[in-house]
């Protein structure tokens, strides 16, 4: 692109991309063992953005409460390759 939105849309996209594929997975896959874990996406040069927390039951949004429910998606539980 080469104009001043494309850091932007980078960033923007892979954030949207990583909360996508949380709500794929068990949380315990990127737990292991731990109560919970902060998920950040961005650059080597720095630029970054902080996508949410992730517990045993979810990604709770950057913004939420800390003893929010975690978003709820329809994907929830469906296992990878499963198709449905």
């Amino acid at each position: 692109m080469g104009n001043t939105a494309e850091r932007s849309l980078c960033l923007a996209y892979a954030a949207f991309t990583v909360q996508r594929l949380l709500t794929q997975i068990e949380p315990a896959v990127i737990l292991r063992g731990s109560e919970s874990v902060g998920v950040a996406v961005g650059f080597d040069s720095g630029d970054f953005l902080l996508v949410g927390r992730l517990r045993a039951d979810g990604l709770t949004p950057i913004g939420g409460s800390p003893d929010a429910e975690p978003r709820d998606t329809p994907d929830r539980g469906r296992k990878a390759g499963s198709g449905r």
